[in-house]
């Protein structure tokens, strides 16, 4: 249950901090992603499940933001916020991987980071809250979930 709990405010936090970044996007790429989530705590709690995921990409000129739809997973941009302490931006044409680090309940940060392969579908994500206090990694592949789409 700690976990569960956990994991609804921070998804709140993320999507309030995304949603005026998604207005400005111009593309819009849905990738249905079959996962394995794994989650740990320093308190000993620990999970683990295969899901299909559903990652909204958004691209632009300007930025890129990933958003998986689980609650289990945080999303990721190239926008600045201001809660945003640092970002990479390792995207190219053949992948999208983008790292945030982001401040959050004054002192703690939470280090976000998703890659995808746009050739092979392959996907890893990565996060850790307050160093090691809460880690997420996942992994697996993904596919188009509409085909008329020409860009992966």
């Amino acid at each position: 249950m700690e976990i569960k709990i956990f994991k609804d405010s921070q998804k709140i936090f993320f999507m309030l901090l995304l949603a005026p970044i998604i207005s400005y996007a111009n593309v819009e790429l849905k990738l249905n992603c079959r996962l394995q989530i794994y989650t740990d705590s320093d308190s000993g709690a620990s999970e683990r499940k295969t899901r299909n995921v559903v990652m909204e990409v958004y691209q632009s000129v300007e930025s890129i933001s990933i958003l998986p739809n689980d609650d289990a997973l945080n999303p990721v941009t190239t926008n600045k916020n201001p809660f945003n302490i640092s970002t990479n931006n390792y995207s190219n044409a053949n992948k999208w991987e983008i790292t945030n680090i982001d401040s959050l309940e004054g002192k703690k940060n939470i280090r976000v980071s998703i890659q995808i392969d746009r050739n092979t579908g392959a996907m890893n994500y990565y996060s850790d809250y307050n160093k090691g206090q809460f880690i997420t990694r996942a992994n697996g592949n993904c596919e188009k979930i509409d085909t008329t789409k020409k860009k992966f």
